[in-house]
């Protein structure tokens, strides 16, 4: 009897051994599986392999009874989830990076959209605000140019109603001819009282063409001119009478005259005018360019003014 009774206690003891160690023997068939899933095919977050390790570490203290070959699992076990965790923290850190650097483009983006919204809003306030200055410019020029002609005619009325005298070229006759060409410039004095101390001079000038830099050197060489001397009238101009000025143009080429004739050259001839009357110092300018062949003479665009003022100092 003794002997059935030590029989059982270690039968189930026995029995009792076997299902400790098929139940250890499944946490580490669990263990393994999810190390290998880890570690071949999707690796998890940071945390969950450091869990699983001290887990497998806790069931190697509760383990009794272990042989070497259970030992060497849970070993095994441990060795592959520390550098699975590792790899689990470098990969969160990864995309945390990652994440990072999206968010900043997203953030980049909508902080440049909002920038050039806020540089089209002020490329509009100033594109408006240039509008405006525009409009106001155009708008005061407008009302200046009103100002200066009732200024105008307010003192042309003054000039009108007042003694003064007007002398102008009233016409230029030009003979071309063979072997020269001739021209003469007519005087008028169109105001209401003779001119005195009239001094004048008309010159000629051959050119090759008839842009604006050729008046501009023409209108020199006839201020150098100018200076050089000009003719005086002994007496006052009388009004209304047409007189012709002798003209100081220099000799001109045979090759020249040909070159006239033939609508090659131009000949520009200036007439400068200074008076003096009862309101003051004046000076009338004229200057007509003529190509033959091209019908009459026509207006330059410098020296072509009548009765501007003038100082003594200037005359």
């Amino acid at each position: 009897m003794l002997r059935n009774r030590t029989l059982s206690v270690l039968k189930a003891r026995v029995i009792s051994i076997s299902i400790s160690q098929w139940i250890f023997s499944f946490f580490q068939l669990v263990c393994a599986l999810i190390s290998i899933a880890w570690l071949f095919v999707y690796p998890p977050s940071s945390g969950y392999a450091i869990s699983l390790m001290a887990f497998a570490a806790a069931m190697m203290t509760v383990h009794s009874g272990m042989n070497r070959f259970q030992k060497a699992i849970w070993l095994v076990l441990i060795c592959i989830l520390l550098p699975t965790e590792f790899r689990a923290i470098k990969q969160d850190r990864q995309t945390a990076s990652i994440e990072a650097l999206q968010e900043r483009a997203v953030q980049e983006a909508h902080f440049s959209d909002v920038r050039k919204g806020q540089e089209q809003d002020f490329q509009n306030i100033t594109e408006g605000f240039k509008r405006t200055l525009v409009q106001n410019e155009h708008e005061f020029r407008a009302t200046q140019i009103a100002l200066e002609k009732n200024l105008w005619a307010a003192k042309t009325t003054q000039t009108q109603t007042q003694p003064h005298a007007l002398l102008h070229v009233d016409r230029v006759i030009t003979e071309p001819k063979q072997t020269s060409i001739v021209f003469h410039a007519y005087v008028v004095n169109d105001g209401s009282e003779a001119a005195s101390k009239v001094s004048y001079l008309t010159k000629g000038y051959v050119t090759d063409s008839l842009d604006h830099g050729t008046e501009n050197e023409i209108a020199q060489r006839f201020e150098s001119d100018w200076t050089l001397g000009s003719h005086m009238l002994k007496a006052p101009f009388p009004l209304h009478e047409n007189t012709a000025l002798p003209n100081d143009t220099e000799p001109i080429t045979t090759k020249e005259i040909t070159d006239l004739l033939a609508g090659k050259k131009a000949l520009y001839y200036i007439t400068r005018l200074t008076y003096s009357d009862s309101t003051g110092n004046w000076v009338s300018d004229h200057c007509s360019v003529l190509i033959v062949g091209q019908g009459l003479p026509h207006a330059c665009v410098m020296l072509n003014e009548q009765r501007y003022k003038i100082s003594v100092n200037q005359r």
